[in-house]
């Protein structure tokens, strides 16, 4: 199971096979008449990469799912090969706590990987009126081929059905995030610096430490040009930690699947470097792990010389894919990890 975002009340995840379950039983409580099938073929599709599966929690319960098409044959970009967004839903008791928008963020980001542009299909009828409201408020513009029913684009004074098969379709441009690794840069260490000076002011002593970690860390390594930095503090206080941080911008995210670090995004740091900064307890498995890479690199010359030359590979072949990215500089990483004994 994949985490792609969790801030302690809402969770995206990937699916597991309990959920066509729950996704059909929801569904036919409200008086709809959905086929579970549609629930399972959407797993096993998911298992075979040929969907993406976004399963939304709300408190640890299922509230909710969104899908990717990562290359769609069906309405007027069939033969582009974008990804297409379909059977967004969130459940009636759970709405209008953000959980919609963090499915779109989601399924945005994954499409963002493959192609700039993403579409969907939205229903005419007023059960669609939020959704529709959604979509233009997030940037998404109809496409001018008019409507569609039943999978098809209708003529002028075609005859048709205001049900769930009359759809109108819209697309958005995205930004694509390009993977770009620089040759190291004395600035970040200023940088680090000046993104310090001011969490540091925020937490005073709540802060026990604040490290600079990752490849922007280590003289002499080529680095995507971001700052990483972990906020150590006592685990009794990760929370005091968090409600100061949000005091001068910093939004706590969860911890994104990976236990032992807090994560934030920011708003209004213009004037610092790009950065992602994460709260860590002082005990944290995951800012051992930090600290004991960056230190092993720092002192071994060779090795900071291969993994540049790794991840200088890896961003030329793979320039719009992150993940793709990541994996082909994994086995230096997992081979630093393994001499160190972690």
């Amino acid at each position: 199971m994949k985490v792609y975002y969790d801030d302690g009340k809402i969770k995206i995840r990937s699916m597991i096979k309990e959920d066509a379950s729950i996704l059909f039983t929801t569904y036919h409580s409200y008086g709809w008449h959905p086929a579970p099938e549609t629930y399972e073929n959407y797993y096993k599709e998911q298992e075979s990469n040929k969907r993406l599966v976004f399963i939304a929690e709300y408190c640890g319960k299922v509230a909710g799912q969104c899908t990717l098409v990562q290359h769609s044959t069906e309405g007027p970009w069939a033969d582009k090969n974008y990804p297409e967004i379909e059977d967004l839903c969130v459940f009636f008791d759970v709405h209008k706590k953000g959980i919609g928008n963090k499915l779109l963020d989601t399924a945005e980001a994954e499409a963002a990987k493959i192609t700039d542009t993403v579409y969907l299909a939205v229903g005419t009828h007023s059960g669609y009126g939020a959704a529709q409201r959604i979509y233009v408020k997030r940037g998404y513009n109809f496409d001018g081929s008019g409507v569609w029913y039943q999978g098809k684009q209708l003529e002028q004074y075609a005859p048709c059905v205001n049900d769930d098969d009359l759809v109108l379709f819209m697309s958005k441009q995205l930004v694509v995030k390009h993977v770009v690794v620089l040759p190291y840069d004395e600035n970040w260490a200023n940088d680090f610096e000046a993104i310090k000076a001011e969490v540091s002011a925020a937490l005073g002593k709540t802060a026990l430490a604040v490290e600079h970690v990752g490849s922007t860390s280590v003289k002499g390594l080529s680095a995507k040009p971001i700052i990483d930095l972990d906020i150590v503090v006592k685990t009794n206080e990760i929370q005091k930690a968090i409600d100061l941080l949000a005091k001068i911008g910093y939004i706590h995210e969860g911890n994104l699947g990976i236990a032992g670090r807090e994560a934030f995004h920011y708003e209004g740091k213009e004037h610092l470097r790009q950065h992602h900064l994460y709260v860590c307890p002082q005990d944290s498995p995951e800012l051992k792990r930090h600290i004991a890479f960056r230190d092993y690199l720092r002192s071994h010359p060779d090795a900071v010389r291969e993994y540049s030359r790794i991840k200088e590979e890896a961003a030329a072949l793979y320039p719009y894919d992150i993940d793709k990215y990541i994996k082909h500089k994994s086995p230096v990483i997992e081979q630093i990890y393994n001499t160190i004994g972690l």
